[in-house]
């Protein structure tokens, strides 16, 4: 009977120890998961900020290849505009002087 009982206690004090160490292991994996988020955390951070910054300067590129196209073309216009003015002045300037003398 005391050997049962021995063997009993023995029994429990093992349980209570694989009940700790479970416990120590558990803040432990714990610990390491965290540390693991974290430095995935970190990670996708870093990368987001290097794709924004990337797609960033992408945006700034075309937007400055559109404005150089705009402003080409805008200059294009100007230039057709002062190149007509230049030859029809005479026209309208003797439109004009018509329609002034005739009133």
């Amino acid at each position: 009977m005391n050997n049962t009982i021995k063997r009993l206690s023995q029994i429990e004090d093992e349980a209570v120890k694989i009940l700790a160490d479970s416990a120590s292991r558990k803040k432990e994996l714990t610990a390491e998961y965290e540390e693991k988020t974290r430095l995935f955390d970190e990670e996708l951070k870093k990368e987001t900020q290097k794709r924004i910054a990337s797609l960033t300067e992408q945006l700034s590129q075309t937007m400055q290849a559109s404005l150089k196209e705009q402003e080409a073309a805008a200059k294009e216009s100007i230039l057709a505009l002062e190149r007509h003015f230049e030859e029809n002045k005479e026209r309208y300037l003797d439109c004009l002087f018509r329609t002034l003398t005739e009133s």
